[in-house]
């Protein structure tokens, strides 16, 4: 069993009645893609622009030694892409 850290919350969104959420990851996806030669690829900015539903992960713990919250994050969104078709992108790094 999971310890999952308090301040670490998901939340499934539609884009059709909260958008914001998904522009906030588009401008990120281009702002990745303008400044760095490491951004998004065309096919996950094309994947962006079409996805109509997406799972917004957030954690805010301390950095533990055992850095176990990234540990918690990757084994949701691994969940998250073997239940679906999506993609991860992280929205600090905007890739």
């Amino acid at each position: 069993m999971l310890d999952v850290p308090e301040t670490f919350t998901w939340v499934y969104r539609d884009r059709t009645t909260d958008a914001s959420h998904f522009t906030g990851l588009e401008t990120a996806a281009g702002l990745a893609r303008e400044h760095t030669t490491i951004g998004p690829s065309d096919d996950a900015v094309e994947r962006l622009h079409r996805a109509q539903f997406g799972a917004f992960i957030q954690g805010e713990v301390l950095d533990p030694a055992d850095l176990g919250y990234l540990q918690v994050g990757w084994a949701i969104a691994r969940w998250l892409l073997q239940h679906g078709d999506g993609m991860v992108m992280d929205a600090e790094s905007g890739r």
